[in-house]
């Protein structure tokens, strides 16, 4: 074990990129929720995405070179994919009056988990890596949150939330 960041500040959501030679995470360091990459073979820790708001999630996708991220985009929280070394936008996957969140990639990369108030609480959803045939896997009332695919693509996990318990 060794200590990746030393900045006196908040960081948390670390997710490792699929070779396992890196990992994203979410630091507060300079004054807002922005994203991270850092190199483990260098040492070196690059911020990937500071747009003004939220910059949050960073999942890698399988090949590494996109990480799905949450934006807050004029005010809500939207799902897109940026490129995982320069930061620069490649899409916009989401459009809701509904925060959306937490994004997980499939391991063949052609779909994406994430977490969507569209429906009125935290529910999982499924869509095409592009945004499109978005698919509501929850509906159970409860606070649905942190979705996770399984190695082989056949099922995914997440964190339901009853009556304020985890």
């Amino acid at each position: 074990a060794r200590q990746l960041t030393k900045n006196g500040s908040i960081n948390l959501k670390p997710r490792w990129s699929p070779a396992g030679n890196a990992l994203s995470y979410t630091g507060y360091a300079a004054g807002n929720a922005d994203l991270y990459v850092a190199d483990l073979a260098k040492g070196a820790i690059r911020r990937v995405s500071s747009r003004p708001g939220m910059n949050t999630g960073g999942a890698f996708s399988p090949l590494g070179n996109l990480l799905a991220v949450t934006l807050s985009v004029g005010g809500d929280a939207e799902i897109f994919t940026i490129d995982a070394g320069a930061g620069r936008e490649i899409a916009r996957l989401t459009r809701s009056a509904g925060i959306d969140s937490s994004p997980a990639w499939s391991p063949d990369g052609k779909q994406v988990a994430f977490v969507s108030e569209r429906s009125g609480g935290p529910q999982v959803y499924v869509m095409n890596a592009d945004g499109t045939g978005k698919t509501r896997l929850t509906n159970n009332g409860d606070h649905d949150l942190r979705p996770s695919w399984s190695p082989d693509g056949s099922k995914i996990a997440f964190v339901t939330a009853r009556d304020g318990n985890l």
